[in-house]
């Protein structure tokens, strides 16, 4: 699921720029502990159109620049990693 949101920031985001993993872990007692994970990217963004159906099977942000950046992609892995959590 990782290597999922990391592709998907880099491949994303304008050569050069900087993506972030960040993970803050908040016990909750003596045995158990609640990790948050972030991806930030300098990115192109997301459509606010697009933001409702980002987990859904097969859909791929609509606009020209997502489409130039990733003409291949499935638009599976969002949907996928939202299943897998």
């Amino acid at each position: 699921m990782l290597i999922n949101l990391i592709s998907n920031a880099i491949k994303f985001s304008d050569k050069g720029a900087t993506v972030y993993l960040k993970a803050t872990v908040a016990p909750i007692d003596e045995k158990k502990a609640k990790i948050k994970i972030e991806v930030c990217d300098g990115g192109i963004g997301i459509n606010e159109n697009d933001l409702q159906k980002l987990f859904k099977p097969y859909f791929k942000c609509s606009s020209d620049e997502s489409k130039k950046l990733n003409p291949n992609g499935n638009g599976l892995g969002l949907s996928i990693c939202k299943r897998i959590l």
